[in-house]
């Protein structure tokens, strides 16, 4: 028999599949999770961070998935929250990385999941 933490860890990745999920086991304390975000990431010497700032449910044909994501996209209040928190991310890199050496190189695309899309930027 598997162990309970291990055992909600799979259920969770059957109810809800993300591209990031945990199961941290420090012995009396477990931590499992799923995140489509990875709060941040290293390749060599370049942080990377992927603010997820936005969110709407997946439409039921192609067509309303275009209408939802336009809507999205064109929300004040989404787009507001969403450059909020990508100035936060390139205001925390820019407190380790080399001066002017911080960049937004995708700034808010829609990333679609099995029920929902978001609106991602990626900064490093």
């Amino acid at each position: 028999m598997k162990p309970y933490g291990m055992q909600i860890y799979e259920v969770l990745r059957v109810l809800n599949p993300s591209q990031y999920m945990y199961n941290i086991n420090f012995g009396s304390i477990r931590i499992i999770g799923s995140s489509p975000e990875a709060l941040i990431s290293k390749n060599k010497d370049i942080l990377n961070t992927v603010p997820i700032a936005g969110t709407i449910r997946r439409g039921k044909t192609p067509e309303e998935d275009i209408k939802l994501e336009k809507e999205l996209l064109e929300d004040p209040k989404e787009k507001a929250e969403h450059i909020m928190l990508v100035d936060l991310a390139r205001n925390d890199l820019a407190k380790v990385s080399y001066p002017g050496s911080v960049d937004t190189f995708e700034l808010m695309t829609i990333q679609k999941y099995q029920k929902v899309q978001h609106i991602v930027s990626k900064v490093r």
